[in-house]
């Protein structure tokens, strides 16, 4: 409302949003099991809906996994510095309603 202008830009493909959870993830010290691709490509959606957030929505995927993952880890009693380093496919939301804890609020906060 500050401004009298709006900037509309285009959504990022699916392996640009892919190489920001790598980057993501790889900044906070986590290694990737072979089938988190295939679980992150399934949460895309597809068409992204009106206000998607892109690197929002990425940063929301990461927070959820390593939520699930800090339990998952913790349940193992012991856990090995690899299976605390690692985020599994397991660990990545079932769901992008997961991602969105405000609801209301869209992918994007």
């Amino acid at each position: 409302s500050r401004f009298p202008k709006t900037l509309a830009f285009d959504d990022y493909s699916d392996d640009d949003l892919w190489q920001m959870f790598e980057l993501t993830t790889s900044g906070s010290g986590f290694t990737l099991a072979p089938a988190v691709r295939t679980r992150f490509t399934a949460l895309l959606p597809n068409p992204r809906p009106t206000g998607f957030g892109n690197g929002r929505w990425v940063r929301n995927v990461f927070e959820a996994a390593t939520s699930r993952q800090a339990e998952r880890v913790v349940a193992l009693g012991v856990p090995t510095v690899e299976q605390i380093r690692t985020l599994e496919a397991g660990d990545l939301p079932e769901s992008t309603a997961e991602t969105s804890p405000h609801e209301g609020t869209g992918n994007y906060l």
